[in-house]
């Protein structure tokens, strides 16, 4: 079933201080603040966005990591605490000597809490496999307002069996905190609305602003049927998405989706092969004529 009452998503499309994880911290508190004013339920932030994605030099990103028990977490719970509006962001996270790039969502609940922790499964080319260890996550789903909500980040969406794991264990809103360079700019036009579509869910995808840096911005949400609720530019914004499940449209697409289903997962062994391998197939199609 789609969410049965709308959420409203603030995404802060921003370009981070390369050098200054408090400047970016402050930068969630006004963001948070925006998003009180404008009866937002949850700001999402780009990747990494607490230290940046891309410090220079970008070795800084295991000199800025923290454990889930450090100052970062310890901020955005205040920041959540004090404005009623939950924040999911990113940092790396040193655990037990390892570094993960971390995504954690902070609730104002219970006093100010982590809701949920999810650690990049698919790191993005050797910089990120040299700084970073990918995590063997579960892919979780918590409950946030009735809705049951999904967390993964950047190039994990770009694989289609995350999204497909969420969508079968009932996730009806997925999260996506990305860095996208530019260039990239057929991710969120494409790939992003297929993942809404062919899992019959919404999708929240918040990259860096671009222009003067790296990125790509093109930050976007969509429904379940693949459309767009909102989208941005290159350039910074604040943009809200507000995902109403009770839209004919959405519970529509929801209710009527053939793509889980419809599958055939006894056919699809061959999808655990980490490479592309097996022989060409011996048939003569021609034998009956």
């Amino acid at each position: 079933m789609p969410p049965a009452s709308p959420l409203k998503v603030l995404m802060a499309q921003l370009r981070s201080d390369r050098n200054s994880p408090q400047r970016n911290l402050d930068l969630i508190r006004e963001c948070a603040e925006t998003a009180r004013k404008r009866d937002c339920h949850l700001v999402l932030t780009p990747e990494l966005f607490v230290t940046s994605y891309n410090p220079k030099p970008l070795s800084k990103l295991r000199d800025f990591a923290q454990p889930l028990e450090g100052s970062y977490v310890k901020v955005l719970t205040d920041i959540a605490r004090s404005t009623g509006v939950d924040i999911i962001t990113g940092f790396p996270e040193i655990l037990d000597g390892t570094i993960y790039n971390t995504a954690v969502w902070v609730t104002w609940e219970n006093g100010g809490s982590l809701r949920l922790v999810y650690r990049k499964t698919h790191l993005w080319g050797p910089a990120e496999k040299e700084i970073f260890k990918q995590h063997d996550n579960d892919f979780p789903i918590v409950e946030f307002r009735g809705i049951k909500c999904g967390l993964i980040i950047c190039y994990d969406c770009e694989m289609v069996e995350p999204s497909r794991i969420l969508a079968l264990r009932g996730c009806e809103v997925m999260f996506v905190p990305t860095a996208l360079a530019a260039g990239s700019e057929i991710v969120p036009r494409v790939m992003v609305p297929s993942r809404a579509l062919e899992n019959a869910l919404f999708v929240v995808y918040c990259n860096h602003a671009g222009f003067l840096g790296p990125f790509a911005g093109c930050s976007v949400a969509v429904g379940p049927d693949g459309s767009d609720i909102a989208r941005g530019g290159p350039e910074e914004a604040l943009l809200v998405a507000t995902l109403d499940g009770t839209r004919k449209q959405y519970r529509e697409a929801v209710e009527s989706s053939p793509y889980l289903t419809d599958r055939r997962p006894e056919l699809y062994a061959d999808i655990l092969k980490t490479k592309k391998e097996g022989p060409v197939t011996d048939h003569d199609w021609n034998s009956k004529l």
